[in-house]
């Protein structure tokens, strides 16, 4: 291949013969740079890195509700239904298991959760269920410092 001018057929050949599969291993690092190891380290600063993000959510939201704002009116039908059909189609469902293309098939289905828009609209308030969040850390090549 050489003598024929194919270098990048050489290369690519030699690196099939002899490369071997090595497996890289993400380092999750604290907020001082050192490498953590053990489960319980890592799992540790996970939970400490989401908190820092939700703090710091928090003291936004604590601003805004801190204004006096004019009442807006309900949400309609039509909003929802245009606002379902901007979600990813195939992304996955959250901690309650159940697809969007679930909820966009009846009209029974937008009429609930329309009621449900305008309820935590009108109240402020959040269910719980809905503050939970499912993180898969899914590592990257390089350093995984967070």
């Amino acid at each position: 291949m050489n003598r024929k001018g194919s270098t990048r057929v050489l290369f690519k050949t030699i690196r099939d013969i002899t490369h071997t599969f090595t497996p890289r291993i993400g380092i999750v690092m604290n907020k001082q740079g050192k490498d953590l190891s053990e489960e319980v380290e890592v799992k540790a600063r996970w939970k400490e890195y989401t908190e820092d993000l939700y703090r710091f959510n928090a003291t936004i939201s604590e601003k805004v509700l801190a204004r006096d704002f004019t009442r807006e009116p309900s949400i309609s039908e039509s909003e929802v239904i245009r606002a379902m059909k901007e979600v990813a189609n195939g992304s996955a469902p959250g901690i309650d298991n159940i697809p969007n293309r679930a909820v966009e098939r009846g009209n029974e289905a937008i009429v609930m959760i329309t009621k449900i828009f305008n309820r935590i609209w009108d109240t402020a308030e959040w269910p719980r269920q809905w503050k939970q969040s499912i993180y898969i850390p899914i590592p990257k090549r390089g350093s995984t410092c967070i």
